[in-house]
């Protein structure tokens, strides 16, 4: 990750909101690949490039709850482990 490092041992949300701040600044050089929407027990994720596209169905089970058009439906409990693959694979998300 650009700005922290992970830190599982106390759930990551501290660190990992630091990521997402710097992925921020970092798509006004490029294209944002995703936009994650939190609704409290859950979250929507809106892939919003072909290649996040490719990177939903690659990485999450075939069966995902579809939200809308294109937006995935992830449990609050999933969501970090999510957000950390997609910013380590070298795609862009905001919240």
């Amino acid at each position: 990750m650009a700005n922290s490092e992970w830190h599982e041992d106390d759930g990551g949300s501290a660190e990992y909101g630091r990521s997402l701040e710097a992925a921020d600044d970092r798509t006004t050089a490029r294209e944002l690949d995703f936009q994650f929407q939190n609704e409290g027990t859950l979250g929507i994720l809106w892939p919003l490039t072909p290649a996040a596209e490719d990177w939903v169905f690659n990485h999450l089970p075939a069966d995902v709850t579809r939200w809308g058009r294109n937006g995935v439906v992830i449990e609050h409990r999933y969501v970090d482990d999510i957000l950390f693959g997609i910013q380590n694979d070298g795609l862009t998300v905001r919240s």
